[in-house]
């Protein structure tokens, strides 16, 4: 549950710390006017915005892992081309890189937190604590930082922070092998059985012999045809 909540803190922290600062990093260090300014908060929230519609299939297709470790990367390369910039257009390629990295990863976070405690409230709400402290300490950090350095290296410390976070992802791997995120040992052994459709036994589908234990569809309506009740379902007799 910690390396889930260092998770949603280091993506909870950039993504606030970008927000907050990206109209003002235009301004100081780009010499960007208001317009260009205002442009590459909207750019960062748009791509952060886009991206998260198609986490889910980049989910199914990649695992929650992979997908929270390319994020970072395309993170880092954006927090590093902020860092380096001095006009208006790389600066705000940056930030899109940025929103682009740490979109899907807060959902991906909650999402693991519910298999991570002993309950699913139980871990929803230790991994929010942790991750929302963020909310708290990004600002403040970030203002500090631009403050005694300076903006670049303001948003230097953002990306070392989304290098950590793309470091620990593997905390999302889903716990276990089961379908649910249950240990595959947990079901292996067990007698499945068929689920009940419309009162019908159900029926042990490990044991030999059970390909005739129902009527086909097609007794069925030659049953109903003729007048007659369904024959019941059960055990084929002695080959």
């Amino acid at each position: 549950m910690l390396a889930i909540g260092v998770v949603g803190f280091c993506a909870t922290f950039a993504e606030g710390a970008s927000a907050d600062w990206t109209a003002v990093y235009l301004t100081e260090v780009t010499d960007a006017g208001p317009g260009l300014a205002a442009a590459a908060y909207t750019v960062f929230m748009s791509c952060m915005a886009g991206t998260r519609l198609l986490g889910d299939r980049l989910v199914r297709r990649l695992g929650p892992a992979r997908v929270v470790r390319c994020g970072g990367v395309v993170a880092v390369l954006g927090g590093a081309l902020v860092v380096a910039s001095r006009a208006p257009g790389p600066a705000i390629a940056g930030f899109a890189l940025l929103g682009v990295g740490v979109a899907t990863v807060v959902p991906l976070v909650f999402a693991a937190a519910g298999d991570a405690g002993a309950t699913p409230g139980e871990g929803v709400a230790g991994v929010a604590t942790i991750t929302y402290l963020s909310g708290l300490t990004a600002p403040a950090v970030t203002g500090w930082t631009a403050g005694a350095l300076s903006y670049p290296a303001a948003f230097a410390l953002i990306t070392c922070v989304v290098a950590v976070m793309t470091v620990t992802a593997g905390a999302l791997n889903p716990r276990g092998g089961g379908a649910a995120g249950r240990p595959a040992a947990e079901t292996s052994g067990r007698v499945e059985k068929a689920v009940p459709q419309a009162g019908a036994r159900p029926v042990d589908v490990r044991k030999a012999g059970n390909a005739r234990a129902l009527p086909a569809s097609a007794e069925i309506r030659q049953d109903l045809r003729a007048g007659r009740r369904p024959r019941p379902a059960g055990p084929s007799g002695p080959g």
